[in-house]
């Protein structure tokens, strides 16, 4: 129940803004959604392009997951795969292109990635 969207995937670069750190890595990458129960959202956008994307859709409700659309230039894997997840719909936004093509194809983020290594609490939590 969140008016905006349920997850959404975003890079640094959709700020506009500069960063100064050659070490900073603005790109979200490989993200996997999934296993998830999705209740209502996008009904209230609070942002400019996304109230504008939601009277191009007549004003109905966002996709649940949405996505900018940045991927990182040496990117080898889908920068967003989502399945199995109650109630999602998707769509990416096409933020480096200001929004001209967004796309709604949830089957072309169906895929998936593979698990993470588990992480050592010890390790995590610090000294």
């Amino acid at each position: 129940d969140h008016g905006t969207a349920a997850v959404m995937v975003v890079s640094y670069l959709v700020t506009g803004r500069t960063f100064e750190d050659a070490k900073y890595d603005p790109y979200p990458e490989e993200i996997h959604v999934h296993g998830n129960r999705i209740g209502r959202s996008g009904y209230a956008p609070d942002s400019e392009p996304l109230q504008a994307l939601q009277a191009a859709l007549g004003g109905a409700d966002l996709p649940s997951v949405l996505w900018d659309g940045f991927v990182a230039p040496e990117a080898t894997a889908p920068a967003l795969c989502v399945h199995d997840n109650e109630g999602a719909t998707v769509a990416a936004l096409d933020a480096p292109s200001d929004f001209a093509a967004p796309r709604f194809d949830a089957a072309e983020f169906d895929c998936e990635l593979p698990p993470l290594a588990a992480l050592d609490a010890e390790v995590a939590a610090g000294p």
